[in-house]
């Protein structure tokens, strides 16, 4: 009687072992999805607001080195991020919003509202998002030294308020290009890594 007593406890034992195992196993695999990326995502909570940001922080299309920019060179970078009530999600955010920064030495790009119209081409499939906002416009310039070449640009950024549904038309695009006026902005796997690490942290 012992002996079988026993017997059920190690078969008890091995069956809850063995469940145990199966879980742990699916955790680990649901851990181990990480993006590919070098972007940086912060969160932070605004005691005075009850309200949390999660943003991608301006992540540079990189093309040519800016040491190497000719006259009739541009740069790219987009940032995106998200809003919502609270220390902890539950639902939709309040607010997303995507911004493409443009750093050009070719004069100002964007400063007609007709010029900051955005299309998104995901997959082949163009979808048409609305007028941007220009956030900000600025002209700098800075001199020649023993180790930079002199430099005259023009800075603008750009935003727009895109819904959950628009923000994964884009995540789940495998080619995405951003379509600003005349200009084309196609985004490396990179970003579209980054921008679905971004969304992947709205939980529904």
């Amino acid at each position: 009687m012992i002996q079988k007593s026993s017997k059920l406890i190690y078969l008890a034992v091995l069956s809850f072992s063995l469940c145990a195992s199966v879980f742990g196993q699916q955790r680990q695999s649901n851990q181990k999805h990480k993006f590919e990326h070098d972007g940086t995502i912060e969160s932070h909570y605004d005691d005075a607001t009850k309200k949390t940001t999660v943003l991608l922080r301006p992540y540079e299309i990189r093309g040519v080195d800016a040491t190497e920019l000719s006259q009739n060179e541009q740069e790219f970078s987009i940032m995106c991020g998200f809003v919502y009530q609270g220390e902890h999600i539950a639902g939709y955010p309040e607010t997303i919003e995507l911004h493409v920064m443009s750093d050009s030495t070719r004069g100002y790009k964007f400063e007609n509202r007709e010029k900051r119209v955005l299309s998104v081409e995901a997959d082949g499939e163009q979808l048409r998002f609305g007028t941007m906002s220009l956030v900000r416009s600025k002209h700098y310039a800075y001199g020649s030294s023993p180790v930079n070449n002199a430099r005259s640009g023009y800075i603008e950024e750009l935003s727009i308020i895109l819904t959950y549904q628009g923000l994964s038309k884009i995540t789940e695009a495998q080619k995405v290009s951003l379509l600003i006026g005349k200009e084309t902005i196609k985004l490396p796997k990179s970003h579209l890594e980054a921008l679905r690490d971004l969304a992947s942290r709205i939980r529904l």
